[in-house]
C-alpha cells in the first residue's frame, strides 16, 4: 500500500493485469467516495483487510471478483451491491492509483472468488488463529469483533441509506445528463467508413503518434515552466503545477483510449463498427474537453512564450481517427 500522497503502482498494475484476468478485490467503503480498494491475483488475507480498514478509518467491506468486459471494471460481490458503490471505487481507483475507471458492480456467484457472507466472518477469524467455538458463558473475542462490526455494518447502511434518500434526486437527474450527454455525442459521430480491418500495425501507429504528442506537449510545458520561472522567480510552483495537471490530464485520457482501442482491434466482425465509432466518440469527445478547458486555454494565451496544446493533440487524435474510418 503507497504511502500518504503517492500513488499505489502495486494497485495501478493490478488494476490493468484484470484486463486479461480475474482478479480478487476487496474495498473499505467509508460514505459514499472515501476508503481503501485492493485488488490482487491472489485471495487477500483478513489481515490485509484489517490493515486497510484501520489506515481508511473504518467503513464497510465488500470484497469478490474483478474483471473487465469492453472496457467495464465489473466487481461482483456475495450480495446486491449499494448503489453508491460503483461512484466510489472510481473515486479510489483514481485517488489511490491515478486510474480512470468505468465500474459496475453486481451480485456474483463464483465460489472460487466470492464468499457467502454467513462463511465470511468465521474464515476470517480462523485464518488471525482465534478460536470460534469458546462457551457462551464468556464471550470470545471473535464474538465481540463480529457484534461491533455488526454495529458499524447497521449504522454504515443508516447513514447510506439517509444520504440516498436525501441524494436520490441529484443522482438521478446528474445520471440522466450524463446518459443524454452521451447519446447526443453518439449520435453526433457519422457511422465510420470501414475500407479494411483495424489491425496491429495501425494500433501500433495509433499508440506511437499519441504517445510521440504527449512527449511533445509535456517538452512544451517542461519549457513553458522554465519561461514562467525566468520572468516570475518567486512562482516557479505555479509552472510545475501546470506541468503536472497537464500531465494528469493526458494519462487519464491514456487510459480511456487504450480501453477503447483495444476493443477496437479484438471487436469481432459484426461488432467492429459499434467499437470503432466508440473510439470516435471517446476522441470527439476529448477534443471538445480539450478546446473548452480553462487551465488549457489559460496554458494557450500564456503571455510567457507562445504554447500550443490543443493542435497537438488534435493532430494526433485525428491521426487516430483516420484509422478507424472517421
Amino acid at each position: 500500500m503507497a504511502k500518504t500522497g503517492e500513488l499505489d503502482q502495486e494497485l495501478l498494475t493490478a488494476l490493468k493485469a484484470a484486463k486479461t484476468r480475474a482478479m480478487y478485490f476487496a474495498v473499505i467503503m467509508k460514505g459514499a467516495s472515501d476508503g481503501q480498494l485492493i485488488v490482487s491475483k491472489k485471495k487477500i488475507p483478513p489481515k490485509d483487510i484489517a490493515e486497510a480498514k484501520k489506515e481508511a478509518g473504518g467503513g464497510k467491506i465488500f470484497k469478490g471478483k474483478l474483471t473487465v468486459q469492453d472496457g467495464q471494471y465489473i466487481f461482483e460481490t456475495a450480495k446486491e451491491p449499494p448503489a453508491t458503490l460503483a461512484n466510489c471505487l472510481k473515486k479510489l481507483a483514481k485517488a489511490q492509483a491515478g486510474l480512470m475507471i468505468k465500474p459496475i458492480c453486481q451480485k456474483g456467484t463464483d465460489p472460487e472468488f466470492i464468499e457467502p457472507e454467513e462463511e465470511s466472518n468465521e474464515s476470517e477469524s480462523n485464518e488471525f488463529g482465534m478460536n470460534g467455538n469458546n462457551s457462551n458463558d464468556a464471550p470470545s473475542n471473535v464474538n465481540v469483533a463480529n457484534q461491533a462490526d455488526e454495529n458499524e455494518a447497521d449504522e454504515n447502511e443508516a447513514e447510506e441509506q439517509a444520504a440516498n434518500d436525501g441524494n436520490s434526486n441529484v443522482a438521478t437527474q446528474v445520471n440522466e445528463e450524463q446518459e443524454q450527454e452521451e447519446t447526443e455525442a453518439y449520435e453526433d459521430i457519422p457511422e465510420p467508413v470501414i475500407t479494411t480491418p483495424f489491425s496491429n500495425v495501425q494500433y501500433t501507429k495509433s499508440r506511437l503518434s499519441w504517445d510521440a504528442a504527449k512527449k511533445k506537449v509535456h517538452a512544451d510545458m517542461v519549457s513553458l515552466r522554465k519561461a514562467i520561472s525566468a520572468e516570475l522567480p518567486d512562482e516557479d510552483d505555479l509552472g510545475a503545477n501546470l506541468v503536472a495537471e497537464v500531465d494528469k490530464m493526458l494519462e487519464e485520457f491514456d487510459s480511456e483510449l487504450d480501453d477503447a482501442l483495444d476493443a477496437a482491434l479484438n471487436a469481432d466482425p459484426n461488432a467492429r463498427p459499434a467499437k470503432y465509432k466508440q473510439v470516435l466518440v471517446t476522441i470527439s469527445n476529448y477534443r471538445k474537453m480539450l478546446t473548452s478547458d480553462p487551465m488549457i486555454q489559460k496554458i494557450e494565451n500564456c503571455p510567457a512564450m507562445p504554447m500550443n496544446v490543443v493542435g497537438t493533440i488534435d493532430a494526433a487524435l485525428k491521426g487516430i481517427a483516420s484509422h478507424l474510418g472517421g
